[in-house]
């Protein structure tokens, strides 16, 4: 013991825990995940049962928001990001040599995208590549969704106009995109986190995407040009 009753509690009740994980099966210890997770706004892939799981409260407020251009998008985008982990992954990539090349190259990408937006300390690459590459993969199947469910006209159809911007239902679908991403621009990136720093996901992830330079009409002289 601490000699501290509180903290005592708090230690005893994580032993507890983890005790409790240890005598169960993987397909339960998934349920456990989802009990402790309570109302967090999150998703998770589990890759010993091989299954995605989607909290509610981060399920809900997706399907019964109005400003997501008829579509829950930025949903579709996050179940297929968790989806993809169980593709993207270092291991197996570096037993392929086809997926090993593919697997550089993202690398590669996403360290000149943090030269190219140079925001904190950026450690996009191979600390953050199974993590970039399901929101590579992810976007890709969401963008597949809204082309197969929109018809061309209903594509270029303005869904937003000022004086200054118009937009249209494609362009839309990118904005939403950076929008999901949007917070706060930290000063200091934090040295083990697996994620990209938003600027950099969002950023790394329209340039792999020839489909947002044919939606913006982007130059080739242009940073976020991308050509296939």
């Amino acid at each position: 013991t601490t000699g501290n009753e509180v903290l005592d509690i708090m230690f005893s009740l994580e032993t507890a825990y983890f005790s409790l994980l240890e005598s169960l099966r993987a397909e339960e210890q998934m349920l456990v995940y989802r009990v402790r997770y309570d109302l967090a706004i999150n998703a998770f892939y589990n890759d010993e049962v091989n299954k995605v799981a989607i909290l509610a409260p981060f399920l809900y407020p997706a399907i019964t928001d109005k400003s997501t251009i008829d579509k829950p998008y930025n949903l579709f985008f996050f179940i297929g990001h968790e989806v993809f982990h169980s593709v993207v992954r270092t291991d197996w990539a570096e037993k392929s040599p086809a997926f090993n090349s593919g697997m550089k190259c993202m690398i590669d990408h996403y360290n000149k995208t943090c030269d190219t937006y140079p925001v904190g300390s950026c450690n996009s690459g191979a600390q953050t590549f199974e993590e970039d590459g399901p929101d590579i993969e992810g976007q890709r199947i969401n963008y597949e969704f809204l082309i197969r469910n929109n018809k061309e006209e209903e594509l270029n159809e303005i869904v937003f106009e000022s004086e200054r911007l118009s937009v249209n239902r494609e362009q839309a679908f990118f904005y939403l995109s950076g929008i999901t991403f949007c917070s706060e621009i930290k000063a200091i990136d934090n040295h083990t986190d697996v994620h990209s720093l938003p600027h950099a996901r969002i950023n790394g992830l329209v340039t792999q995407m020839p489909e947002f330079t044919k939606a913006f009409f982007c130059s080739s002289n242009q940073a976020m040009y991308t050509e296939k």
